[in-house]
């Protein structure tokens, strides 16, 4: 193969895996050219010492110019007991590669309604359940699981013991050293639902200490006293403000060198004091958010909000503990205000906020909604060049609506999941003509609405109260009659306004709807997801 042409052996490593393309590299020289840039497009961080002196090693050799996008796991070690370690073990397949190599016994069907199953105990998923809890979690002897302790205690150090003006710093020059790196990722594997012990990086990490995200999941706790060190958030800070440094020398033409960050993935759980609350607007170097009464005070200073003044693709998942009060929130959601803000060049946004229950009469003080609803309250268009729009936030109608007329112009793509937005009558009715001429696609699901005013029904059942009330459940891409006539009214099909009083306002599973087309849509071992826009590193959809 080597006698080939060098064109065709580099369309060949484009075909190969990349455990292929590693073994590749390893073969000779001419091999290792053409496999470089494909084996090191993509690299993983975490938050431990030998992952951070691989990418300074890396940063330093003529291979930095490959690194085109970084994924960063901001997880934390829980702190755990010797035996809480042990009974973490668990090296059984994935319950649901089980199921599927065991096909024949525990065959895929209809689910039933959610009442009934749970009270019985003779499904096929029970009985699937419990065979796969049955087999043994792993055959590791003392010795070996007496090692992988050791490796655990090592690691929970390291952690702990990360400093913003060593560790930090390695990290921001190493990043500066890459420059065609334009796409980031920081992400925690825990806020996905299986299988994140076999990611990259996490595989091998598990290898020796035994356990990985999917095993030390279940172990965190809301108690603050146990969660001890924010590595999380100095992580998070530390790469926004090496993004920011470098939109900085880009506009001073300091570093024509290095391309700007054009994508940009955040994950992060507001767990307790040491988040990001505390640290938002205190980063490392005495940067702050850009307020335009912070920025006439400190001159000459970075904000952090520099981070976004490039990004074009921009996923932001969020989620805060239910018990946080909420001052904290608002503070919060004052910062990420501002960083949308200065992400003038956005051309695509998801965006997902996970809170507490948003119409508590504490609340008042903010018009009736969350802080969250501010960032979308602009009198000016915000994103001139956007054309992708997915939101999981809670927003005001009125607000929502203002917003969307402002970028009707270029959004050509809409997807509103999950949210409150108070009159879901009203959104439906006036999105065709507020931004659906322009729309190429559109998905709804689940809308709740608050209170039982506004709506089409007449007597809504007793055991609905006014604040459960949930249009289009089963989105718009349902296969029902009622879910196509508001598909239809809100592409332009038709100016025929669907009948909402039909909507069975969430009381109704989709197998339960005795108007649903084609097979059952929702099956034991594939069971509809009630947050389906939960965003994950490598399940998230995209457009």
């Amino acid at each position: 193969m080597d006698s080939l042409p060098t064109e065709l052996l580099a369309h060949i490593v484009g075909f190969c895996d990349h455990g292929s393309q590693k073994q590749l590299r390893c073969l000779n020289r001419v091999w290792e050219d053409l496999t470089s840039s494909h084996v090191f497009a993509h690299i993983y961080l975490a938050t431990f010492e030998a992952e951070l002196l691989s990418f300074q090693t890396l940063a330093n050799s003529r291979l930095a110019k490959h690194v085109k996008k970084l994924t960063y796991f901001t997880d934390t070690l829980p702190k755990l007991s010797k035996k809480t370690y042990q009974d973490c073990i668990n090296f059984r397949p994935d319950f649901h590669k089980f199921r599927v190599q065991n096909a024949d016994k525990y065959p895929d069907e209809a689910k039933k309604s959610l009442f009934s199953s749970l009270h019985t105990r003779d499904d096929v998923f029970s009985r699937a359940w419990d065979a796969w809890q049955a087999l043994p979690r792993h055959s590791l002897t003392k010795k070996e699981i007496s090692a992988g302790w050791a490796v655990y205690q090592q690691l929970l150090h390291e952690q702990k013991s990360w400093l913003d003006d060593v560790q930090g710093q390695i990290l921001q020059q190493s990043f500066s050293k890459m420059p065609n790196l334009t796409e980031i990722e920081l992400v925690r594997a825990m806020a996905e639902t299986r299988s994140t012990s076999e990611w990259p990086l996490w595989s091998r990490i598990r290898g020796k200490l035994l356990i990985g995200p999917d095993d030390w999941r279940e172990q965190y706790t809301p108690d603050e006293r146990q969660i001890a060190f924010p590595v999380t958030e100095h992580a998070i800070l530390c790469l926004l403000e090496a993004i920011a440094q470098r939109n900085r020398a880009l506009n001073d033409d300091t570093d024509s060198a290095c391309k700007p960050v054009t994508k940009l993935l955040l994950q992060h759980q507001f767990l307790d004091h040491s988040s990001l609350i505390s640290n938002w607007s205190n980063s490392l170097y005495g940067t702050a958010p850009e307020t335009r009464e912070w920025s006439f005070r400190h001159i000459g200073r970075l904000p952090l909000a520099a981070a976004f003044t490039n990004i074009t693709t921009l996923t932001m998942w969020l989620h805060f503990d239910d018990e946080r009060p909420i001052h904290y929130q608002a503070m919060i959601f004052a910062q990420l205000h501002h960083f949308l803000y200065a992400a003038t060049k956005l051309q695509t946004l998801t965006l997902q906020i996970e809170c507490p229950d948003q119409f508590d009469q504490d609340l008042e003080g903010f018009n009736g909604m969350a802080p969250s609803v501010n960032i979308f309250d602009t009198t000016t268009t915000i994103w001139p060049e956007i054309t992708y729009l997915a939101l999981s936030a809670n927003v005001e109608t009125d607000k929502l609506l203002a917003f969307l007329r402002l970028h009707s112009q270029t959004i050509k793509h809409l997807r509103l999941t999950d949210m409150v937005v108070r009159n879901v009558p009203k959104l439906i009715d006036q999105l065709p003509a507020t931004i659906s001429r322009n729309l190429e696609t559109i998905f709804l699901r689940q809308l709740w609405h608050e209170g039982i005013e506004g709506l089409p029904h007449e007597e809504p059942q007793s055991d609905i109260s006014d604040r459960d009330l949930c249009l289009l459940s089963h989105s718009t891409d349902f296969n029902a009659p009622y879910e196509k006539s508001v598909k239809a009214y809100l592409t332009g099909e038709t100016d025929t306004k669907p009948d909402l009083s039909v909507d069975c306002l969430g009381r109704l599973g989709e197998n339960e709807r005795t108007d649903r087309i084609g097979p059952p849509t929702n099956t034991v071992f594939k069971p509809h997801k009630l947050h389906d826009f939960k965003l994950g590193l490598f399940d998230a959809w995209s457009p």
